[in-house]
């Protein structure tokens, strides 16, 4: 047979009362029992409680303690992470990003400052304001937009050491290479800068229009002519 106690005390000791409930079969029989319990089942009793309430207070806080020290612990490891994983990665992404950045910047100040000068007349051997021939021009923008030494003549610009690249890759401010004859045979004698994907900025001889102008890059005389692609700008 197991008993569930329920002990009430009055504080001043003056009344006591025992609520016993047998624990036998449904329903439970209550049975009230109106003695006061002796002295030192009260003493005892009272103790006990006390020392319940003070170890369940203790075991709480150490709970407590236990919780909060692995929730700091667990914190500080994921800044750990996240610092070391941001370290180790930001160099190489910074780095990238600002040779994208730098790139793309520097071939959109070379157009730019190109487009400004459209309308310049030609003059051969010509690399200032006053007049240009292909080459001439070609070199006045590198060395001004960008402060970039290039070859100065158009032959130069296709023997030297620059990337060469196929024309459907070509970037704006990459440099092309024309021949005298169709198929890209014979002797070097033109150059232009790329402004884009359909159009090339150049110093023109003769023609219907002459000096510093914009062509299509599918243009009837030039395109037939192209020896190739040249660039002395990053890569993107």
């Amino acid at each position: 047979m197991e008993n569930n106690c329920e002990e009430k005390a009055a504080l001043n000791g003056a009344e006591w009362r025992l609520d016993v409930y047998v624990h036998t079969k449904p329903p439970y029989v209550r049975q009230n029992i109106s003695e006061a319990p002796p002295r030192k089942a009260q003493t005892r009793t009272l103790r006990v409680c006390r020392r319940w309430n003070i170890k369940t207070a203790f075991v709480a806080v150490m709970i407590s303690v236990v919780s909060l020290n692995c929730l700091r612990a667990q914190t500080a490891e994921e800044g750990v992470v996240r610092h070391t994983e941001k370290a180790a990665e930001s160099p190489a992404a910074a780095e990238s990003a600002d040779s994208a950045g730098g790139a793309a910047s520097q071939r959109t100040a070379l157009i730019e400052f190109a487009m400004k000068h459209q309308g310049i007349p030609y003059r051969s051997g010509g690399s200032t304001v006053k007049g240009f021939d292909c080459s001439g021009f070609v070199w006045f923008v590198y060395r001004n937009a960008l402060n970039m030494d290039i070859p100065r003549s158009s032959r130069g610009l296709w023997s030297s050491d620059a990337k060469t690249v196929r024309l459907e890759d070509a970037l704006p401010g990459d440099v092309l290479v024309f021949s005298a004859k169709k198929g890209g045979s014979g002797s070097i004698n033109h150059t232009a800068i790329l402004v884009d994907k359909a159009s090339i900025i150049h110093a023109v001889s003769s023609g219907p229009k002459r000096g510093v102008i914009i062509s299509p890059i599918t243009d009837g005389y030039f395109a037939p002519r192209l020896v190739g692609v040249k660039r002395f700008l990053l890569d993107e």
